[in-house]
């Protein structure tokens, strides 16, 4: 005799399917480990301004005041990270947290980084997503106020 699981199902729920707003000018990327990913046009060898949607499971149950932390820990430490701003709010449906700032990266200079998180719970298992939008420092300048329209778009279809 056998016993056979399966996904979607009660002990392993299907990932969180998620939609993005964008420009007509972006295009679909291929981005490891994300479930979702959009990029801008760029030229060559230019940084390309992308979103990226990603999910971790853990199993049982996971705070987002414990992932925010996490996260902001996570970039306090890239090289030369400057705050811009952080606050819990409502990210694909469920209560969330933002947070916003510039580091240093290697070949590229400044970059401009957000992140929503938002922490979806099962009976068995937490999923967080995280939504990130990135651009060189250069291009935030222009690109913000459509990085933060893409991530404000974000929005779960499964719910």
């Amino acid at each position: 005799m056998t016993t056979s699981y399966s996904t979607p199902s009660a002990q392993f729920p299907a990932i969180p399917s998620v939609r993005l707003q964008v420009p007509d000018t972006w295009e679909p990327l291929t981005v490891e480990e994300t479930i979702l990913a959009v990029g801008a046009p760029t030229g060559p060898g230019e940084f390309k301004p992308n979103v990226c949607v990603t999910t971790r499971r853990k199993p049982g149950s996971v705070s987002l005041e414990d992932v925010a932390a996490g996260t902001a820990e996570k970039l306090a430490q890239a090289d030369g990270f400057a705050e811009i701003g952080r606050e819990n709010r409502t990210v694909l449906g469920v209560p969330g947290f933002r947070i916003e700032g510039s580091f240093e990266m290697a070949g590229v200079g400044g970059v401009f980084q957000a992140v929503h998180l938002a922490v979806i719970e099962h009976p068995t298992v937490t999923d967080i997503v995280e939504v990130v939008a990135s651009s060189s420092a250069e291009q935030a300048r222009t690109l913000v106020p459509v990085l933060r329209g893409i991530l404000d778009s974000a929005e779960r279809l499964d719910a």
